[in-house]
């Protein structure tokens, strides 16, 4: 048998339309394992460059955190963000991922959840949820659909405004 015999030639330009299960890397043996990894990056990054320096103390001083967050979410840190929407849908049925996807959630939501408490709201967690929820929303939006982000983001400042003050309460 000749050598040439052994060996199919490969059709060019064709792809095969599915990769074995496991052959995602050197690094990586599955598909769960690399998503694990990209998971843990992100969290480490999120920690990194979307925290909060201190707390707010007043509704003012919350809404003007929300618009440095969102400066930032939608500027420096739009890759992370970008990223956290492509892998939320893919994490959709690997719930231990998606639960340590949602670091930087938590942390907001906790320290909402503080900041509506010393502002004597009369359920600091449900109104951390509802803020942090258009949160989410917002920074989908804008992230996503072409034409979605304000001109100045101060142009938030009266809806966060409003929306901080009645979870106030």
């Amino acid at each position: 048998m000749q050598a040439n015999q052994l060996v199919k030639p490969a059709s060019r330009g064709v792809m095969p339309k599915r990769l074995p299960e496991g052959t995602t890397s050197n690094y990586h043996r599955t598909k769960r394992e690399l998503l694990a990894a990209v998971v843990a990056r992100l969290e480490e990054r999120d920690r990194q460059e979307l925290e909060l320096s201190e707390l707010p103390r007043t509704p003012e001083g919350l809404v003007d955190a929300l618009l440095e967050f969102i400066e930032l979410a939608l500027g420096a840190a739009s890759p992370l963000v970008l990223a956290r929407l492509a892998l939320l849908a893919n994490l959709a049925n690997e719930p231990g991922l998606a639960d340590q996807l949602q670091g930087v959630h938590l942390r907001l939501l906790d320290g909402a959840d503080a900041v509506f408490g010393q502002l004597g709201a009369t359920a600091p967690r449900r109104s951390a949820e509802i803020l942090t929820d258009y949160l989410d929303g917002l920074l989908i939006h804008m992230s996503t659909v072409p034409g979605r982000r304000p001109e100045q983001l101060e142009e938030l400042r009266p809806q966060l405004g409003f929306l901080v003050a009645v979870l106030s309460r």
